[in-house]
């Protein structure tokens, strides 16, 4: 994902039948971004809630939220992954402090 090269403080993976889309929220307006293959969706999405120490969503479960660090262009940023169960995955809001 481009999120930090776009200059962008949100980015937003929502999960849909034929993939992983991603949007980035710049000077306010949400940008359309990459889309990941369905095959992808499930190890992208895992991954991501790893890195912010959240438990994976299930179809039911209640929204979750966590913080980390990440290191972009030699300074580290604080982030937090809010996570929403959703109909076809989770959709994921990750949003640089």
């Amino acid at each position: 994902m481009f999120g930090p090269r776009r200059r962008s403080r949100e980015i937003h993976l929502e999960s849909f039948e034929a993939g992983l889309r991603s949007r980035y929220r710049v000077r306010g307006a949400l940008q359309e971004g990459e889309v990941a293959p369905p095959a992808l969706r499930r190890e992208i999405v895992r991954r991501a809630l790893a890195v912010a120490g959240v438990p994976a969503v299930g179809q039911g479960s209640l929204p979750t939220e966590g913080r980390f660090r990440i290191h972009v262009r030699s300074r580290w940023l604080r982030a937090t992954l809010s996570a929403f169960p959703t109909l076809f995955g989770e959709r994921l809001v990750l949003k640089i402090v």
